[in-house]
């Protein structure tokens, strides 16, 4: 008990086990493909892995010219999808697994939806595929060394997140240990290295405004690693603004400074969006899709869009919370309503309790981090409607509540209650015996919480 007490009270240790054990029962266990996109990724993954860092345009369609194994590997495993009735054989992914690469035999295979994405958000997971192509390894023996890479990289990077925090690490634990996040970090998704890095940097933010004098070379490394992430989420450097009024004279020097931070992040996705500019196509699983067309239709009709998005979200959050929480495989793997809606009041009291006396957060720093994550959200549906959404159709179709996980974070700073931590550290009512069974509940929560989903997800595979 003594040794349970011990690692409850060191969020970025506990994470260290959780993550790692959680993780990797995860990642062995989800058969292969059963994460969103997982087989093109897999494609792009290993395009780097060869050195191909650009991806190629073959008559309006972008991939690259990959081996026929690799692009037949979820052939048996795709009926899987969708169809919660039908149960997967662990035989057939140990056949699987003894299915020869035969590298020398290619053909051009169409992966849009990932050809654009930079090699940093598949840095681990190709250096894992780099390794085992001379050995021949496997098509599905690849998905699971990169799997299990990209797992321990993007632990790391959530780890020194939780260390550099000087708030907020039980609420980084929650997010980080997500069913969903620890789905998509025990994947080959790009999205869980998308996750680490706005957790890294968010940490440092908060760190900057206690810590730091000038410009931090760490978060400035991080905003250029956000501006290599999926375009829309380099508007969370916008947080960086919170670093002005948290220091003594806010001088026009210190707002340039903190406004270098997302120019940084801007150059990164711009460079990276030259190289590419011959690449991007339009997805064609989607009728009528006009990219162009469809930005300028939302030019024309801003006032109505904004309005049209907000009703969206009003009519439509609860299912947003559920899914970013934990709806798993390609959504058709559902969590029990009593369960997320437990978390989501979790991440919210810890919100409020979580802090340090010592560390303020001034209305216009709120505010800042509101409008980051308003701006987010907004630009993140813009997204998903200009390049997935028919032409002129209704907002928006295919918003999953995983893509706002990045967000996440800077929404919880807005209920960051100083008052509320100062009382529960008061010496009338023993604010060691509260941090100690907080941390005890959160621990044994998480616990049960992995436990929970891993079964869960089992059931709807292997029945």
């Amino acid at each position: 008990m003594s040794r349970l007490i011990e690692i409850s009270q060191r969020p970025e240790r506990l994470f260290l086990i959780l993550g790692l054990l959680g993780g990797l029962m995860f990642a062995l266990l989800t058969p292969p493909f059963m994460v969103p996109d997982e087989q093109t990724h897999l494609f792009r993954a290993y395009q780097i892995a060869e050195g191909d860092l650009i991806a190629d345009n073959n008559n309006g369609r972008a991939g690259g010219v990959l081996p026929r194994s690799i692009g037949s590997a979820d052939s048996a495993f795709w009926q899987l999808r969708f169809d919660s009735d039908r149960k997967l054989d662990p035989k057939t992914i140990l056949d699987a697994l003894h299915e020869p690469l035969e590298s020398g035999d290619r053909k051009f295979i169409d992966f849009n939806n990932t050809a654009v994405f930079s090699p940093l958000l598949y840095l681990p997971q190709a250096l894992a595929i780099a390794v085992a192509i001379p050995l021949e390894l496997s098509p599905i023996g690849m998905m699971y060394l990169g799997r299990l890479a990209n797992l321990l990289f993007v632990v790391v990077l959530i780890f020194l997140a939780i260390r550099v925090a000087p708030v907020f690490k039980r609420v980084i634990l929650l997010i980080a240990l997500m069913p969903m996040s620890i789905f998509l970090m025990a994947s080959l998704s790009a999205d869980g290295m998308t996750i680490a890095i706005s957790l890294l940097f968010t940490a440092l933010v908060l760190r900057s405004t206690i810590t730091v004098d000038g410009v931090d070379q760490w978060l400035l490394l991080c905003a250029a690693a956000m501006g290599l992430c999926k375009p829309t989420y380099m508007v969370i450097t916008i947080l960086a603004f919170i670093i002005p009024p948290a220091k003594t004279g806010m001088s026009p020097r210190k707002w340039l400074q903190a406004a270098l931070i997302p120019a940084t992040s801007l150059a990164a996705a711009g460079g990276w969006a030259i190289l590419i500019r011959d690449v991007y196509a339009p997805i064609h699983w989607v009728d009528n899709v006009n990219p162009a067309a469809q930005a300028a239709y939302i030019m024309d009709i801003p006032l109505r869009y904004i309005t049209d998005v907000f009703l969206y979200y009003s009519a439509s959050w609860y299912g947003g919370v559920e899914t970013m929480i934990g709806r798993l495989g390609w959504l058709d793997t559902y969590l029990p309503g009593w369960f997320w809606t437990t978390y989501a009041v979790l991440l919210v009291l810890f919100a409020l309790s979580d802090g340090d006396s010592n560390f303020r957060l001034s209305v216009w720093q709120r505010v800042i981090s509101l409008g980051t994550v308003i701006v987010g959200i907004v630009s993140v549906t813009t997204a998903v409607y200009i390049c997935c959404n028919p032409l002129r159709g209704d907002v928006v179709q295919g918003i999953q509540g995983r893509y706002f996980i990045p967000f996440l974070l800077p929404a919880l700073l807005v209920a960051y209650n100083r008052k509320l931590t100062r009382t529960l550290q008061s010496d009338s009512i023993k604010p060691i015996e509260i941090r100690c069974y907080a941390g005890i509940v959160l621990t044994m929560w998480l616990i049960f919480s992995i436990g929970f989903s891993l079964a869960i997800s089992l059931q709807r595979y292997y029945g």
